[in-house]
């Protein structure tokens, strides 16, 4: 029934239409804990008691509703996330009471997800606990946060770099061709290709990429010597590139620069450095088919003008080491991860006119139309659509956490606007029924959460948002054992001690 991933919602229903009285539904969840399946549960409860069309929209005037919200069971884990001796929330909800623009409430949001995270990780208390088992620290590769667009895992990224913590966006699908760092080789091949050019030369030492101070490039232009070696330099470099291919040329300069070593340090250094390395594995495959040096160059330019397709275009991950992990709900589809953050609860994009070309809408035997042109009732059809989309892709975010999920709620307002819009998207037409409601109305709403139907306490957590987060740098421990005696383990099997290799006159440290 997931639209984003090319199904169709009206062959659906058709379907459980034809099919009445043999419908069969998994009832169990062996993913989440039964606190996390007790809070999803919840906010689709409360769903289907505030909206007279129930949780996903679809309920008609005459009581009927092809696509009920279903509650399930948990089989649970057996594991526990704690802090300290208390578990873990199932659900922390993070509402911000000032009415807001979209921009600013992305800035709060991603800043207070990414406070929370530094939490998580600086304490050496938060760890998962399982009978019979040794404990294990909650690690950054733990957790996922679930963004709508590329500009809001940017925002999360940049808040989380701000903090110290190293994060991956796994939905990326940007041309690497589109990258600073294609500009910029491209200006390095040119100065190599033609090392007695100095004007290229410098062009080429001056980019971002390359990174030379301020104080470097002053010198270089008030004392020759120093233009000339670089001008040397590039010159072996084409000696390699027309001997060797220009995958070599590439690796040799990141050598003969140290760059490998200089941008590892840097906080987008990875990203650079797989960037390089990608752009220099596409240029020597074009460089089996094109002749010469300019050739290439040309054709590097060409891939830099054009809107190119294709996988090995697309911008490849930069690291899978402990990273934290930052991935679009359409994604995620299909995938759980322990601890889940979604920091846009409030986020959505409502159909309007002067954006939307064409409507794709259903008429009244539940066929697929597209219209070119259409009138103002065509676009508020058009919106609800949108809306019970987004309730699905909610369901989706809202059930990939095992044992945690850390929620955003800021009240964000239309351009100028002074009147909340939350009303429109999928958490907030679940929790306030969507209606429309003041921006020091929602509270109220929320706390229909923290209980059930039953009157059962929930293990959610409500909580007032600052509205400037602090900037709290990751403090954090690896529990790694220490050099020499992770040494002396791999070395003691092969009959060497760091003591007899010292008494060589040699090092453990040097020959790890």
């Amino acid at each position: 029934i997931y639209g984003f991933r090319g199904a169709d919602i009206l062959s659906y229903l058709a379907a459980r239409r034809a099919t009445q009285g043999r419908h069969y539904m998994l009832g169990t969840n062996y993913r989440s804990t039964q606190a996390v399946v007790d809070v999803v549960n919840r906010w689709f409860e409360v769903g289907e008691l505030r909206s007279a069309q129930r949780a996903f929209g679809y309920a008609a005037r005459d009581g009927s509703n092809p696509l009920p919200f279903q509650p399930v069971q948990a089989k649970g884990r057996d594991e526990v996330l704690q802090s300290g001796a208390q578990a873990v929330p199932a659900m922390t909800l993070v509402h911000a009471p000032e009415l807001a623009s979209n921009r600013d409430a992305m800035t709060q949001m991603s800043a207070l997800c990414a406070e929370q995270i530094v939490a998580w990780l600086s304490d050496a208390q938060t760890r998962f606990v399982q009978p019979g088992k040794a404990d294990q620290s909650l690690k950054p590769k733990d957790i996922a946060v679930l963004v709508r667009t590329g500009k809001e895992a940017a925002a999360v990224r940049h808040a989380l770099r701000e903090r110290g913590v190293a994060s991956v966006y796994l939905s990326d699908r940007d041309s690497v061709f589109d990258s600073d760092e294609a500009g910029d080789l491209c200006l390095w091949l040119r100065a190599v290709a033609e090392p007695q050019d100095m004007r290229r030369v410098r062009a080429a030492l001056a980019t971002r990429t390359v990174g030379l101070s301020l104080q470097e490039l002053h010198l270089m232009a008030q004392q020759g010597d120093a233009l000339d070696a670089h001008a040397e330099q590039m010159r072996a470099l084409r000696q390699t590139w027309q001997t060797q291919g220009v995958l070599a040329m590439v690796r040799q300069s990141l050598h003969a620069l140290n760059l490998a070593a200089r941008w590892r340090g840097q906080a987008q250094g990875e990203r650079r450095l797989t960037n390089v390395l990608h752009l220099a594995e596409l240029l020597q495959a074009a460089s089996m088919r094109l002749d010469g040096e300019q050739a290439l160059i040309r054709w590097l330019v060409q891939q830099m003008d054009e809107d190119g397709e294709g996988d090995e275009q697309t911008v490849r991950l930069e690291s899978d080491e402990d990273l934290v992990k930052v991935v679009t709900i359409h994604a995620s589809k299909g995938l759980e991860y322990p601890v889940v953050c979604l920091p846009f609860a409030h986020s959505h994009r409502v159909v309007t006119a002067h954006r939307t070309p064409v409507l794709r809408l259903r008429d009244a035997q539940d066929q697929r139309v597209n219209k070119l042109l259409f009138d103002a009732q065509d676009v508020q059809q058009a919106d609800a659509e949108r809306l019970r989309e987004d309730l699905r892709l909610w369901y989706v975010a809202l059930t990939r956490a095992r044992h945690a999920l850390w929620v955003g709620w800021a009240n964000v307002k239309k351009g100028n606007g002074q009147s909340c819009q939350n009303h429109l998207s999928a958490a907030g037409r679940l929790v306030g029924g969507g209606e429309p409601c003041e921006a020091h109305q929602w509270l109220e709403a929320l706390q229909a959460l923290l209980t059930r139907t039953q009157g059962e306490a929930l293990p959610v957590l409500l909580q007032t948002a600052s509205a400037s987060p602090a900037v709290s740098f990751l403090n954090r421990t690896d529990e790694r054992p220490a050099l020499r005696e992770a040494l002396a383990d791999i070395l003691a099997p092969i009959g060497l001690t760091p003591q007899l290799l010292k008494s060589e006159g040699r090092y453990a440290e040097d020959v790890y």
